[in-house]
C-alpha cells in the first residue's frame, strides 16, 4: 500500500491534469487532506483555486473525520470521475499509479481505474506486469464487462508480449477457453522469462509436490534400466531435472583425509570417470591411509585425471594434505530438458543434472527426436499451458522406446467438458479423465498409474489434479 506522500504526489499529478471545476464533495475531501499537508494546499493554490478557497476548505477540514488511505483515494476517485477530457492520455506517473493504488486501498473504486491502466499499458509500458497483475486478479474479477472492453481497445493496438497477454486474458473473459488449444508462446516465455528469479521461492507453501512425486514413479521403473534417456518437457529451472540425476549417473565416490586448512586448497572434480572407481574401490574414504599414502593417492588420482575431467587445481602447500570432494558422477545416461522460457533454462542449466537444455516448443521438440530413442518423458505440470494435449502424446509414443513411459500431471476439469480441456479463470488449463483416456487408448498406451493430487493450493483452497504414468 502507497504511504500518504506517494498518494500526496499522485493528488497533485492529477489535479494538475484537470481542468473542471471541482465539486463541493471534492473540496470537502480535499480539504481534509490541505489541513494535514501544506504541500497539497500549495499545489492547489497555483492552480484555478484561490487562497481564499483554500482557506474555507481548512476551516472544513478542522471539523473532518481523522485522515486516512481509503479517504485520499477517494479524492483520486471523484477527481477520475470528474475529468471530462480523455483525448490526451495522462501522464505516465499519473496512469501507472492510478491504476495501482485505486484498487489496493478502495476496492469499489477499480472500475475507475480501468482506463488509466489501459492508457499505461496502450502509450508507456505494454509489457508492465504489475498493470497486467490488476487486469487479471482485479479487474477481470470484480469489472469483467469494463476490463473486456479495454482489453479489446488494447488487442487492436499492441503488438508483441502485450498483444499475448492482452489475448489469453481475453480468451479466459469472453469464455472462448473451449476453443483455445494453447497459450500462445509468447506468453508463456514472457511470462515465465520474468518468474523465472523467483519461480521457485513463491513455490514454498503451496504444498507443490508435483516434482517429487513425478520423480519417485519414474525411479520407481527406471532404476533397473541400462543408460536410460529421459526427456524432461518443460523443464523450468531443473525441479524435476535435479531429482532424476540418480538414474544418469553412477554412485558417488568420496575420497577424504583429516587436514588443516584444506579448504582454501582443494582440489575439486566436476566430471569422474570410472578411472576413480577403479582407483579409490579397495578404500573409497581412505580413512586407513597413513598421511604419505593418501597424498600420493590424491596426486596418482589428479595426474590420471588432467586430461580427462574439468579439474581446479590450486597451488597446494607441502604440509598439506590434499582432499577430493562435491564429486559428480560418471555419466551413464542421459537427461535433456526443454522450456520456452530462456530465463528457465539458464537456470535450469545452473544446476548441471541435465546433459543438455534446450529453448525451444515442447512439441516442436519431441518432433526432432528420433523414434525410439527414450525410455522415459516427463511432463511435470506442463500441459497446463498446453489445453491441447494431443500432439504431445502422439509425438510421445513415437519417441519412446516400446515398455518406455510418459509421465506427467494435470489440473482437471469435469468430464463432460466439451473438448475434455478448458481454459481456467487462472489462466491455466485443465484436462478432463476422460479426455486423457481417449488420447491413451488413440495412441496404444496402457494407464501403468493414475493418482489423484493436490496440484498446489491457490489463496488457501485445494486445487485438483492427476499424475498419470502411461506405458507403450
Amino acid at each position: 500500500m502507497a504511504d500518504f506522500d506517494q498518494v500526496s504526489t499522485i493528488v497533485s499529478a492529477i489535479y494538475a491534469a484537470t481542468t473542471v471545476e471541482i465539486s463541493i464533495t471534492s473540496r470537502r475531501v480535499l480539504a481534509r487532506h490541505a489541513e494535514i499537508d501544506p504541500g497539497i494546499a500549495t499545489s492547489f493554490e497555483q492552480s484555478s483555486l484561490t487562497s481564499a478557497c483554500i482557506e474555507k476548505l481548512r476551516e472544513q477540514a478542522v471539523a473532518s473525520d481523522s485522515v486516512d488511505l481509503a479517504s485520499l483515494s477517494l479524492l483520486l476517485v471523484i477527481f477520475v470521475a470528474e475529468r471530462d477530457d480523455r483525448s490526451a492520455p495522462p501522464t505516465t506517473n499519473t496512469a501507472f499509479n492510478i491504476a495501482a493504488l485505486l484498487p489496493s486501498v478502495l476496492p469499489a473504486s477499480g472500475e475507475l481505474a480501468i482506463p488509466f491502466a489501459r492508457d499505461h499499458l496502450q502509450n508507456v509500458d505494454s509489457s508492465d506486469s504489475t498493470c497486467w497483475y490488476l487486469f487479471t486478479s482485479v479487474f477481470a474479477i470484480s469489472y469483467p464487462t469494463q476490463c473486456i472492453d479495454a482489453l479489446k481497445v488494447l488487442a487492436s493496438s499492441l503488438t508483441g508480449e502485450g498483444l499475448a497477454r492482452c489475448s489469453h486474458l481475453l480468451a479466459i473473459l469472453t469464455k472462448q477457453g473451449e476453443s483455445t488449444k494453447k497459450a500462445s508462446s509468447t506468453y508463456v516465455s514472457c511470462v515465465f522469462d520474468k518468474l523465472a528469479p523467483v519461480f521457485e521461492s513463491r513455490l514454498k507453501g503451496l504444498g507443490y509436490e508435483v516434482p517429487k512425486r513425478v520423480s519417485d514413479l519414474v525411479q520407481h521403473r527406471v532404476s533397473i534400466v541400462s543408460n536410460p534417456c529421459i526427456i524432461d518437457l518443460g523443464c523450468g529451472t531443473g525441479l524435476v531435472g535435479e531429482l532424476l540425476v540418480p538414474l544418469i549417473r553412477e554412485k558417488s565416490l568420496t575420497f577424504s583425509c583429516l587436514s588443516a586448512d584444506y579448504r582454501d586448497n582443494a582440489i575439486k572434480i566436476n566430471h569422474l570417470h570410472n578411472s576413480i572407481r577403479e582407483l579409490l574401490e579397495a578404500d573409497p574414504d581412505g580413512k586407513d591411509k597413513d598421511f604419505a599414502e593418501a597424498r600420493l593417492e590424491n596426486e596418482k588420482l589428479v595426474e590420471r585425471l588432467l586430461g580427462e575431467a574439468k579439474i581446479m587445481k590450486e597451488k597446494i602447500d607441502s604440509t598439506q594434505i590434499l582432499d577430493m570432494y562435491d564429486f559428480d558422477n560418471a555419466p551413464r545416461g542421459s537427461l535433456f530438458g526443454v522450456d520456452l522460457s530462456k530465463e528457465m533454462v539458464k537456470l535450469a542449466n545452473t544446476k548441471h543434472c541435465y546433459t543438455s537444455v534446450a529453448h525451444a516448443d515442447c512439441d516442436d521438440f519431441l518432433k526432432a527426436q528420433a523414434d525410439s530413442s527414450a525410455d522415459v518423458v516427463v511432463s511435470a505440470d506442463t500441459y497446463i499451458y498446453m489445453g491441447d494435449i494431443e500432439t504431445s502424446l502422439k509425438e510421445s509414443t513415437r519417441v519412446l522406446k516400446q515398455g518406455g513411459y510418459l509421465v506427467f500431471s494435470v489440473e482437471l476439469v469435469p468430464d463432460d467438458t466439451r473438448d475434455g480441456y478448458l481454459l481456467l479463470p487462472s489462466g491455466r488449463y485443465g484436462q478432463s479423465k476422460a479426455y486423457v483416456k481417449r488420447l491413451a487408448e488413440k495412441f496404444a498406451f496402457e494407464e501403468d498409474h493414475v493418482e489423484d493430487i493436490v496440484v498446489r493450493k491457490e489463496q488457501g483452497e485445494d486445487i485438483l489434479g492427476c499424475i498419470y504414468v502411461l506405458s507403450k
